[in-house]
């Protein structure tokens, strides 16, 4: 039988009102228990209260890991579900990253994933850093690793920066 978070604390608030309840009725006893008697039942019935309202928040703490618990399952669940939207591909030299589905294909249009955080259940986008010849190079700034993405710009001019020299040499 499984007590939600409202029936459980009702639990522990009869027991605390019972107890607090016995107490009374040993006050109200006179000459049919002697003192010393009557002190050691409340001492017992002081101690019990106390231990009662320590479960009580024992359980409500327990209760609200539950919760939080519950909640990262769902997002944990909800990552898993989205998961299939997403396809490893290779984006550079020796660089892979996740990218979203379109279609069944592959979408250019879409940001790139990071390997490593997505493999920890976390989507961080892999975000430009640097040009580089003949790629981009992107970096996540989640974990710090970074990736090189095929940038090819088609045909490049270089220059190369020619010695100067004096004119009458």
């Amino acid at each position: 039988m499984a007590f939600g978070f409202g029936e459980g604390l009702n639990v522990f608030s009869g027991m605390v009102s019972a107890a607090k309840t016995v107490r009374e009725g040993i006050r109200k006893l006179s000459g049919e228990v002697d003192q010393e008697m009557r002190n050691t039942l409340n001492l017992q019935i002081g101690d019990l209260i106390d231990a009662m309202q320590d479960m009580r928040e024992r359980y409500s703490a327990l209760f609200d890991r539950m919760r939080e618990l519950e909640r990262e399952n769902g997002k944990l669940r909800e990552f898993e579900i989205n998961r299939e939207n997403y396809i490893l591909e290779a984006i550079g030299p020796h660089s892979f990253a996740y990218t979203a589905k379109a279609d069944g294909a592959v979408n250019k249009t879409n940001p790139h994933l990071c390997t490593h955080c997505f493999e920890r259940k976390v989507k961080s986008i892999l975000q430009f850093e640097k040009h580089e010849p003949h790629t981009d190079m992107l970096k996540c700034h989640a974990c710090g690793s970074t990736a090189h993405k095929n940038a090819d710009r088609g045909p490049a001019v270089m220059f190369a920066a020619m010695p100067r020299r004096g004119l009458f040499e």
